[in-house]
């Protein structure tokens, strides 16, 4: 099956159109935040890697936080790359997939450059793509054994993509088992970030370790969305219900707003603490903090870029997974995770 490898190789020297899925969304404001997104990890590290193109043109939602571009400005000024700003990008990803006012506004963009190669992932987009070569990067997909609620109805358009464009890009060993009649359309690229790339640099957040100095007890941290099926919160409650102690800490970022913890009406919510979404945080709690992280998606079906965050040599907190792996991303091979069956 083709690699990165080969993705550098049908890039070379290419002009390159590339749309992402953009998905970390403050629900008061509506405003993306291109910082704390694990998209924007993934094609800062594919592209860094597979940096043979002439030129790279992406687009990106207009409305997002000001400060949160930064990331995205340092990537573009070291990689022959551009950046096409678009008012309506949607609300969701959903919009990006979907709605045709949003897949309009996102066309219209580019229609009067000139491209190689694109590179798009909303599956409505990806059919209206008619470049040299086209390629749907299909990030997550349901399969015949396994979906989640934002997966299920594209399986029609999922097919008519597929069937359309010269390669599809996938990264989970589920969607390797179930798209291998096109086996000869795939390119597996399963590393979402490379933590030892400049870009994702940061200052430490003193003040956070400040407050966690001198806590005893243990400590939790969910960094994800608490409200996405896949990481089970009600599991990794029972979890911390469970063995957490009466003196454990856990800290959460909710990125979407959720407000499933202010909401929640159990008495253990008082050992919660918000903590920030943002980039310096997150990576301060990892890799300076020994806390204890409830990772219990499914790694086989979804690959997320916080697992490989999880498993880099920089982070010194314990990881618990849920359910047996075959193994997928090397989990077997780091120290600091445990795998569970049951709770």
């Amino acid at each position: 099956m083709r690699t990165s490898k080969d993705l550098a190789k049908i890039l070379d020297g290419k002009d390159v159109l590339y749309v992402p899925i953009v998905s970390c969304i403050d629900r008061d404001t509506n405003e993306y935040n291109l910082a704390a997104d694990g998209n924007v990890n993934r094609f800062i590290t594919t592209f860094s890697k597979c940096n043979t193109y002439k030129s790279l043109t992406i687009v990106l939602p207009r409305k997002h936080k000001k400060d949160s571009e930064n990331i995205i400005e340092s990537f573009v000024s070291d990689n022959k790359a551009s950046i096409v700003w678009v008012d309506n990008f949607g609300i969701h990803a959903k919009d990006q997939r979907l709605n045709d006012d949003v897949i309009e506004a996102i066309y219209n963009s580019v229609i009067d450059k000139s491209f190689d190669v694109s590179i798009v992932e909303s599956q409505r987009l990806a059919l209206r793509m008619d470049y040299e070569t086209n390629i749907w990067w299909n990030v997550v997909s349901e399969t015949d054994k396994k979906t989640r609620d934002f997966l299920q109805g594209y399986t029609e358009l999922n097919d008519e993509v597929i069937r359309y464009v010269d390669y599809m890009i996938i990264s989970s060993p589920d969607q390797c088992e179930f798209y291998h009649t096109f086996e000869y359309k795939l390119i597996y690229i399963d590393e979402l970030i490379d933590r030892s790339l400049k870009y994702f640099d940061y200052e430490v957040d003193e003040a956070t370790l400040e407050a966690l100095k001198d806590y005893d007890g243990k400590i939790f941290y969910l960094p994800f969305r608490l409200t996405d099926q896949g990481y089970m919160f009600d599991k990794v409650l029972e979890y911390i219900k469970k063995y957490g102690g009466e003196n454990c800490l856990v800290l959460y970022s909710d990125p979407n707003k959720s407000n499933v913890i202010t909401k929640l009406d159990d008495p253990i919510k008082d050992r919660f603490r918000l903590v920030s979404v943002e980039r310096p945080t997150y990576y301060t709690i990892l890799d300076k903090v020994k806390a204890t992280i409830l990772y219990f998606e499914d790694l086989e079906f979804i690959n997320h870029a916080a697992i490989h965050e999880f498993l880099s040599a920089t982070c010194i907190c314990n990881v618990i997974l849920y359910r047996q792996f075959k193994n997928p991303y090397g989990v077997n091979a780091c120290e600091r995770v445990k795998i569970i069956d049951k709770i």
